[in-house]
């Protein structure tokens, strides 16, 4: 979904930074009852949450860099 973030804002690149922030958005998924079952990742039953969560934080920040091409600031899931 980061990906899709990119499209639609229409970023002029992509930076190392938006690679950390996807990385610490997918973090933010996983719950201490994921990790006390072996899970470092979301489960797969909330893979659309995970994703729109990270697509929502890399596009806040190509936003926030001016890093967007497209006109106004998209509405984001929180």
């Amino acid at each position: 979904m980061a990906r899709q973030s990119v499209f639609a804002t229409e970023a002029t690149r992509v930076t190392e930074q938006m690679f950390i922030i996807a990385a610490k958005a997918l973090a933010e998924q996983v719950t201490d009852e994921n990790l006390s079952t072996g899970l470092i990742y979301p489960p797969q039953s909330r893979i659309l949450d995970a994703s729109l969560h990270v697509a929502g934080r890399v596009a806040e920040y190509i936003f926030d860099q001016g890093l967007a091409r497209c006109r106004g600031r998209m509405i984001l899931p929180r």
